[in-house]
């Protein structure tokens, strides 16, 4: 398997992970992910730090709810927003973005597809990014393998079938 298809794979584990913190430079991107499946651990706050390299572009698209009371009387769904775009790290990093899923665009292109969990300002949006390679980190800040998350995958899996 290719980093860039090992990249996919590791994507795709990702549901409901939470982006508490973005940081981007020299063509370095680190993803600190709050992640659901420290509640295995009792650890609700549990996060990993994703870093890839490779990264020549960032942009997220996102949409910002329309802050009146009118508005805000609405519904979720049913609010106005505003779409807008941004690379500003620190703005990425306040949406809560909350990956649902992602798409791959062949060769590196890589797109999540988010809700907003932080706060009702935001209506999720899409992060989309390039990467060649990665590397994992935990919450200790050890480095762990693709089998490693894979197994975490796999338990959390498990024990929501169980319930």
């Amino acid at each position: 398997m290719t980093d860039r298809q090992e990249i996919d794979e590791l994507f795709s584990m990702f549901h409901d992970f939470e982006i508490i913190k973005l940081t981007y430079h020299d063509n370095i991107l680190n993803l600190t992910i709050q992640i659901p499946w420290g509640q295995m651990w009792n650890d609700l706050d549990y996060f990993i730090r994703v870093e890839l390299t490779g990264c020549d572009f960032i942009i997220c698209d996102y949409a910002e709810v329309l802050n009146t009371p009118e508005n805000l009387a609405k519904r979720w769904g049913e609010q106005s927003h505003i779409d807008k775009s941004s690379n500003d790290q620190q703005l990425i990093s306040n949406i809560g973005l909350e990956v649902q899923r992602h798409e791959f665009y062949p060769p590196n292109k890589y797109k999540f597809l988010c809700n907003s969990s932080k706060n009702t300002q935001y209506g999720g949006g899409h992060l989309t990014f390039t990467a060649d390679n990665y590397k994992i980190y935990n919450k200790e800040g050890i480095q762990i393998d693709l089998y490693q998350m894979e197994k975490w995958c796999r338990e959390w899996w498990d024990n929501i079938q169980k319930t």
